[in-house]
């Protein structure tokens, strides 16, 4: 039976019992590394959320991550919803509804998330607006108009390992897009754990994409990029992953310079990733790309 005064706020206090729930639920393995990068350490605001309690068991979470947008003149905090978790025994109650509930009506005003076909029409019917949904965009690195360029002119692309080799985005468009910053950004690709992060640069100039395989394909998957890219420099980075042996480039993106190269460069395939919002940020364009999202 359900419980109104069962509902807690999450605390970090709560932490082991959330990864362990969480675990248990999707047969994971977090240590607990990946939960504290993103409530605790997010350089954009702690964690936010609620528990539900079975006696003094965590039974169910509803987790959301802090995150900031910012225009050309002002900033927006928001907060993403992230993690969610219900024990087998205690499905069927109701409990992602109720506390999502409970979440809009006293968490924030203004929330981003990233739901795949499944959940979305949780989320529709609790009165987030549907704001983008697109397929990955998927583009060959080889073709003859790359054969112009000689290798040793060609920036090197390199792991990122420290601050130093990051840079802040150029962004041309009006849109409200993530407030980076070096703190920010040295959060998202050096303190993810189980993931590496690869940079290819020039000037003002770059890429920041995960090495990823599909039935043992391996595919640079774009996680962030300047919008003073051309399409010159986009030609560099595609033989720079020759160079490596990468095949394809993948990019979920969109109001973002490389989404327009790859508008006409790549194809949609694959699932759908979805952008929906509520609140006062419902009334703007977004720049979105995977580094806006926790999951890779």
């Amino acid at each position: 039976m359900y419980k109104e005064n069962n509902i807690i706020n999450y605390d970090i206090k709560y932490s082991d019992a959330c990864v362990n729930l969480f675990n248990d639920v999707f047969n994971d393995n977090d240590d607990g590394s990946l939960h504290a990068w993103k409530f605790e350490k997010n350089p954009f605001g702690l964690g936010k959320g609620y528990l539900y309690l079975d006696s003094t068991t965590c039974v169910s979470i509803r987790l959301f991550m802090s995150w900031m947008y910012v225009n050309s003149d002002k900033m927006i905090s928001t907060i993403q919803a992230v993690d969610s978790a219900t024990s087998k025994k205690f499905r069927g109650l109701g409990l992602f509804s109720r506390m999502t509930k409970k979440s809009v009506d006293t968490l924030g005003t203004n929330f981003v998330n990233f739901p795949n076909d499944n959940s979305l029409n949780s989320y529709l019917k609790l009165g987030w607006i549907l704001k983008y949904s697109f397929k990955a965009k998927y583009g060959l690195t080889f073709s003859p108009s790359i054969l112009k360029y000689v290798t040793g002119d060609i920036p090197k692309i390199v792991k990122i390992n420290n601050k130093d080799q990051l840079m802040i985005p150029s962004i041309e468009s009006k849109c409200f897009s993530t407030a980076w910053d070096l703190d920010a950004l040295s959060w998202r690709f050096l303190e993810r754990p189980f993931t590496n992060y690869y940079i290819f640069s020039e000037n003002d100039k770059f890429i920041i994409y995960a090495k990823k395989h599909k039935k043992h394909i391996p595919i640079a998957q774009i996680m962030l990029s300047s919008d003073s890219i051309d399409d010159d420099f986009y030609n560099k980075f595609r033989l720079r992953l020759i160079n490596q042996g990468i095949l394809f480039v993948s990019y979920f993106g969109v109001n973002s310079k490389i989404s327009n190269i790859l508008k006409r460069k790549g194809v949609p395939l694959g699932k759908k990733l979805n952008v929906v919002t509520r609140g006062d940020i419902s009334n703007y364009d977004l720049r979105v790309e995977l580094a806006d999202t926790d999951f890779v």
